[in-house]
């Protein structure tokens, strides 16, 4: 009986997840280990400060609410 080799080089060819690839390739332009971790940390805080107590401001800035009234009813 005859055994047939397996082909040469990989068969299946495995892609990695895209959040992988992304980390890699902001690795690769030569930023620090701690960049990505530190700017998604930025972005978070900022998100929260920002919606910190917003319902509690009510409008916010009566200026641009009555702006918005003005341009709603006419």
């Amino acid at each position: 009986m005859t055994t047939i080799p397996p082909p040469a080089g990989p068969t299946a060819v495995t892609e990695r997840p895209r959040t992988a690839r992304l980390v890699t390739r902001w690795r690769r332009a030569g930023r620090p280990a701690w960049a990505l971790p530190g700017l998604a940390g930025v972005v978070i805080l900022t998100a929260v400060l920002y919606t910190w107590e917003l319902q509690r401001a009510g409008m916010g800035n009566t200026f641009y609410a009555a702006a918005v009234k003005s341009g709603t009813e006419s």
